[in-house]
């Protein structure tokens, strides 16, 4: 099933170039779908720093298929991204703030695209000892229904060519 699913993946991505390769460049539709995910990010910031459960399951695709790969976990379907890493994780953050900054948006089909950008995070543990991090994502979009949401996620770290690390 996974392997049928990057199969699809990978046949949307090469049909998605080589539309946008004939049509030259963006179009007014692409541009539409770009800023309707841009506004899908700015709505996942959102709900991480606001801890709004309610929003996120707003822009997370409500598909049994859609999951989160993150450093402390990798949740498969809604509920498991709800409990463990909304709930879970950020739950136990008494403040947190985190900021995305260089994203690009790149569209595959009219309704398949990714974004990758970076972030920073801030936020205190329950004790008050500040935590900051920073790293990169990728995230993939599925429009279901006209509307845009969350299928996957991915992040982690900032690169590192420390001796012995990165592999």
């Amino acid at each position: 099933m996974v392997r049928a699913i990057a199969i699809l993946f990978l046949a949307a991505a090469v049909a998605g170039a080589a539309r946008a390769q004939e049509s030259g460049g963006p179009t007014e539709a692409g541009n539409d779908a770009a800023a309707a995910i841009a506004a899908v990010l700015a709505s996942y910031e959102r709900a991480v720093n606001e801890l709004d459960v309610e929003l996120a399951e707003e822009i997370w695709s409500q598909d049994s298929a859609v999951s989160f790969i993150q450093p402390r976990g990798h949740q498969r379907g809604w509920a498991d991204i709800r409990q463990n890493f909304y709930l879970g994780t950020m739950g136990n953050l008494p403040t947190r703030h985190l900021t995305i900054g260089d994203s690009e948006i790149h569209l595959l089909t009219d309704d398949a695209a990714w974004a990758e950008f970076y972030w920073t995070f801030e936020a205190a543990l329950p004790d008050g000892t500040p935590i900051e991090s920073a790293g990169r994502e990728t995230q993939v979009f599925k429009r279901e229904n006209g509307v845009w949401q969350i299928q996957h996620v991915h992040y982690s770290g900032m690169p590192t060519q420390e001796e012995g690390e990165g592999f």
